[in-house]
């Protein structure tokens, strides 16, 4: 389901649960309750003036993070990626919290047993969780990033090693990287706005594409989202603060 087809149905379903979405607080809570998690990890610090400029940013969001899922995985001379799907499904909820993930539906009252991705807390707990397992290999040869695990080796045997250690690691803890979302070999990936690669790091092209297509601001909310991409990108960009 895209951003609109959700805010589509968000809207629609908003009618039959106005105490729930009565302030323009509790509209922008429940959105991004609604998002994929790593929309919300990154939009939920966002001070948004009310839904409208939420969703506009989650559209331009879901844009960019469609072009980086092609090619997600960091390397230096030889990289590998398992990707855990669904993660957060690997984490069962203590018996005493369960109540508290109740949700209503025509078919009844239901309650999750595993961590949901609309859980307020569960990117930071899925992200630590991450972090105590590969203590020992984090800026070694892996970077972990919520659910996707970037392994980087400077020649074939020792990346093969590395992969050995992590696919190891995570059968020991019974967590499983589904085959089709993991690339191997790589000599070039696009991870959280930069491309690697042997080389160095470059601006990714999609970011680019977006500034060279972006249209001029015409409003506050589209004013602060040109400045914080400025910011962002400054290091990258000639004279990009004059």
């Amino acid at each position: 389901m895209t951003v609109v087809e959700y805010r589509d149905k968000f809207l629609t379903l908003s009618r039959y649960a106005p105490d729930e979405t009565d302030t323009t607080d509790k509209r922008k809570e429940r959105f991004l309750n609604g998002l994929h998690d790593e929309m919300q990890t990154v939009l939920v610090n966002i001070p948004f003036v009310d839904l409208e400029a939420l969703v506009d940013s989650a559209i331009q969001m879901e844009g960019k993070l469609n072009q980086a899922n092609e090619n997600r995985k960091r390397r230096m001379m030889h990289q590998s990626g398992p990707s855990n799907t669904p993660s957060y499904h690997h984490l069962k909820i203590r018996a005493t919290d369960i109540p508290k993930t109740a949700f209503t539906t025509r078919y009844g009252l239901y309650e999750y047993n595993v961590m949901s991705f609309g859980l307020t807390n569960a990117p930071a707990y899925f992200m630590n969780l991450m972090n105590k397992i590969f203590m020992n290999f984090l800026d070694k040869f892996v970077v972990v990033f919520i659910d996707d695990i970037l392994i980087y080796s400077k020649s074939e045997e020792e990346h093969e090693q590395h992969l050995e250690i992590i696919l190891e690691t995570l059968r020991q803890h019974k967590l499983y990287a589904k085959f089709s979302k993991c690339e191997f070999w790589l000599k070039e990936v696009g991870f959280l706005g930069h491309i690697l690669s042997a080389g160095g790091i470059a601006v990714d092209p999609a970011k680019i594409k977006t500034v060279a297509e972006w249209q001029a601001p015409t409003t506050q909310t589209e004013v602060r989202a040109f400045s914080d991409w400025r910011d962002t990108t400054a290091d990258s960009l000639k004279d990009s603060r004059a």
